[in-house]
């Protein structure tokens, strides 16, 4: 038979102070259901449906794709893809920041940036210069408040650095932590 305090390790040799197993009197162990395969209880799936579309000519500007996310509670860490069109702007260079999301997001580094290419600049920079536009006049950049990000709307800028420095705004709000179901 195995004990109650034996029971608390895994197989892999991990405590989990989640879990509460104890012998059922047979030589098995119970965890409320859980089994052995998971690593932690309760497991959760979510699903939700989604369709591709077709590509399509977007109008010019600058958006945030979400517009809006809650923080997460562990850290209050956010993202979001900042995605930028221009008309006659083929291979022109870009400046993508965010001054207002550098200072809500209140512990060292900040911001952290990521290149379509997957290449992340060096950290705790309010913007990013010399994004190269695709042929179509296209470019996006990911950004990610890494630490303490307060609730609240901030401005995003895009600018053309060439002539003729167009300029397109957008806003990300970051929402209070909550339950997101």
């Amino acid at each position: 038979m195995v004990s109650a305090e034996s029971a608390r390790w895994n197989r892999r040799g991990y405590h989990h102070p989640r879990r509460v197993q104890e012998s059922n009197g047979q030589g098995r162990l119970s965890d409320a259901g859980c089994g052995w395969q998971r690593d932690s209880c309760p497991f959760e799936s979510f699903t939700t449906p989604f369709t591709v579309l077709p590509p399509v000519t977007t109008p010019p500007g600058v958006y945030a794709l979400p517009s809006s996310q809650v923080e997460d509670s562990f850290s209050s860490a956010v993202g979001t893809i900042v995605q930028v069109e221009f008309n006659n702007g083929s291979e022109q260079f870009v400046r993508i920041g965010s001054e207002e999301l550098f200072r809500r997001c209140r512990v060292a580094p900040h911001l952290r940036w990521i290149l379509m290419s997957g290449q992340e600049i060096p950290a705790g920079a309010p913007e990013v210069n010399r994004i190269q536009l695709d042929n179509d006049g296209n470019a996006f950049v990911i950004v990610i408040g890494d630490h303490s990000c307060a609730p609240g709307t901030s401005l995003i800028e895009a600018d053309l650095e060439s002539k003729p420095f167009t300029t397109y705004t957008t806003n990300f709000t970051i929402e209070a932590p909550r339950p997101t179901f």
